[in-house]
């Protein structure tokens, strides 16, 4: 695809797929206001006319290339219906009238062009949120949170200036059509010489306009990276600042910041020689066409001064259009990221299990059939990788509590995100209560189950809307609604701890919720698990980061749902798997010995064993 102006097209296809064709009234309106502005030029030709001893209007040579067609006698022909005896005084109203519709229209084309950024804006970042909410697991984990944050911001706001710019090359390629081809019905030879400059101009700039695009699309993936960097200086502010250990990274950001800078500089020198060299180069092309016109076909001053003021908008619009088209390719690659991401998204977006009926809990199986079964599982995340599960086997009964233990690497997390769906299964099959996971619907499958990480998910909120997550009822909050809040936060131990502060549930715990401590942050989390009343829960490493006191207020409160939620534990932590109904022992993504923890303690030199009197489990 030619990178100039013929790639106009494709751009008005890319905006119209998330505009559709709205983006065309902005030209139509432009269209309106470029004719009244030709028509008010044209009205100067009986005023300067009058100024010389030139013959009267109806005399003048035919200087249009239409034959038979002669403008001046149309425009005294318009002179004369207004019944106005001094032509000139009638040709003032004209050019008023024409140049007052010009701003009105030019007024309405501007505020509809905002309009319809404020809705690509809305469009573009509300499709990619979405986008986000569907898109596959792994194509997240190749991902950096800098790229996703980077998109939905930074380029989005650099798309609609490329938007903006798009539309006013629109606007100045109508304009100068306009006023071209007005300008060959006074003189028409002047017109294909001007033809030829406006070519000569657009090849002229050709490489500058190709340049500035390839330095957007760089600037694009750049200000990705860079943001990615920022986003992990600010998750680990706390201890890079501690250790003084910031400035590691500090070669790194330089680096993109030197790259942006760059391309910034080397954006504007090209800006900047388009700009400085338009005018020049047009006015000395005009004047050469003009000393041609007079010298060599003498023709009269009125129709060709008309004309060249016609021409002159006419190739200034087609340089001010090459010079908003450079400003718009500086922006452009970044709705051309945006639309690669949409393409992305759709390509590795989780395709949900196309069933009509499904019920999660089967009410005709008997209650000790009911749970979670892994039958022959492997899983490897690309075929040039590893298993990282092998020939897993496990089944985890309704109401009943699991451990997952094993050395980093061996396949507890793994098999957790298969148990949510968020990965499927290279080989094997997974039963929830004996229906097959191909037969289930994520979405459903996936609001029965609570999970609490390692690192603390707290958002800069209120307690009470950190444990509801926006599942509250309506403002003021009901009694009921109240009533389950408090409940959650009594489960994970973590109510007297709210009932202490001034403001109680309604304390805003800062970003990250960094005004609570460690432990404090967890119960949260717990809680706010516990609201949605989960049937499976999931505790991935979710006491290590817990002092002793916390974790067995933890503790108690895992224990208060035996029986009543599904519980998986992934932990290192002895007195967090000691009450578990079963534990699950992992070496390189097999089970390589399970039962409860006093089985497994007794079985002297077997694997266990020799974990827990090495003290792996603290």
């Amino acid at each position: 695809m030619k990178k100039n102006f013929f790639k106009f097209p494709f751009y008005a296809k890319l905006y119209r797929k998330y505009l559709g064709n709205r983006i065309y009234i902005v030209f139509f309106l432009s269209l309106i206001a470029g004719l009244s502005e030709s028509f008010g030029i044209a009205m100067l030709f009986p005023i300067l006319n009058g100024l010389d001893n030139n013959p009267p209007i109806n005399e003048i040579k035919n200087t249009s290339l239409i034959e038979g067609f002669d403008i001046s006698l149309y425009i005294n022909k318009i002179i004369s219906s207004t019944g106005i005896s001094d032509p000139r005084i009638a040709a003032i109203s004209f050019i008023l009238s024409a140049f007052l519709l010009k701003g009105l229209f030019n007024f309405i084309s501007l505020s509809f062009n905002a309009y319809l950024r404020g809705e690509l804006l809305s469009e573009l970042k509300q499709k990619l949120l979405v986008a986000y909410s569907k898109m596959d697991y792994k194509y997240y984990l190749y991902r950096d949170a800098g790229y996703f944050i980077n998109l939905v911001n930074d380029q989005i706001t650099r798309a609609l200036q490329s938007f903006y710019f798009f539309t006013q090359v629109g606007i100045q390629f109508i304009n100068s059509i306009v006023y071209i081809s007005l300008a060959f019905l006074f003189a028409w030879r002047f017109g294909i010489m001007s033809i030829l400059i406006a070519a000569f101009l657009l090849f002229f700039f050709k490489k500058i306009n190709n340049y500035v695009r390839h330095l957007s699309r760089m600037t694009a993936v750049e200000n990705g990276i860079l943001s990615n960097f920022l986003i992990q200086i600010l998750h680990g502010f706390k201890y890079l600042k501690s250790t003084d250990q910031i400035k590691s990274l500090k070669e790194e950001i330089d680096k993109s910041i030197y790259t942006l800078s760059n391309n910034q500089i080397k954006t504007g020198i090209a800006e900047s020689f388009s700009m400085s060299s338009r005018e020049p180069i047009l006015v000395a092309l005009i004047l050469v066409i003009v000393l041609f016109q007079l010298i060599f076909y003498s023709l009269p001053l009125a129709p060709i001064m008309v004309s060249i003021l016609l021409f002159y908008r006419g190739l200034s619009a087609v340089l001010i259009s090459q010079r908003l088209w450079l400003n718009m390719l500086e922006f452009a690659g970044s709705i051309e990221v945006v639309d690669e991401e949409f393409i992305n998204q759709k390509k590795n977006e989780e395709k949900n299990n196309d069933v009509e009926q499904n019920s999660i809990i089967q009410n005709n199986l008997d209650y000790e059939k009911r749970g979670i079964k892994l039958k022959n599982i492997y899983f490897k995340y690309s075929k040039e990788n590893d298993y990282i599960l092998r020939n897993l086997n496990l089944f985890l009964p309704e109401g009943k509590s699991i451990a997952l233990v094993g050395e980093s690497g061996s396949g507890k997390s793994t098999i957790a995100d298969i148990i949510t769906l968020m990965l499927k299964p290279t080989k094997g099959e997974i039963f929830i209560d004996g229906c097959n996971s191909k037969n289930i619907d994520f979405q459903k499958w996936r609001k029965n189950i609570g999970y609490v990480s390692q690192e603390s998910i707290i958002f800069n909120e209120t307690i009470i809307n950190n444990i509801s997550l926006g599942n509250k009822k309506d403002k003021n909050y009901n009694y009921e609604f109240f009533k389950k809040v408090k409940k959650a936060a009594e489960k994970a131990n973590i109510s007297e701890f709210i009932n202490s502060l001034p403001d109680g549930y309604d304390t805003y715990v800062g970003d990250r919720g960094v005004r609570l401590s460690g432990g404090q942050k967890q119960r949260l989390f717990i809680a706010r698990e516990l609201f949605r009343d989960p049937r499976l829960l999931i505790l991935d490493e979710a006491t290590s980061a817990l002092d002793v006191k916390s974790e067995r207020e933890v503790q108690q409160s895992i224990d208060l749902l035996k029986g009543k939620v599904t519980v998986i534990v992934i932990a290192h932590r002895l007195s967090t798997i000691k009450k578990m109904d079963k534990i699950y022992l992992l070496e390189k993504g097999r089970i390589i010995q399970e039962g409860n923890f006093r089985e497994l303690s007794r079985e002297e030199g077997s694997p266990f064993y020799k974990i827990l009197n090495l003290g792996k489990l603290n």
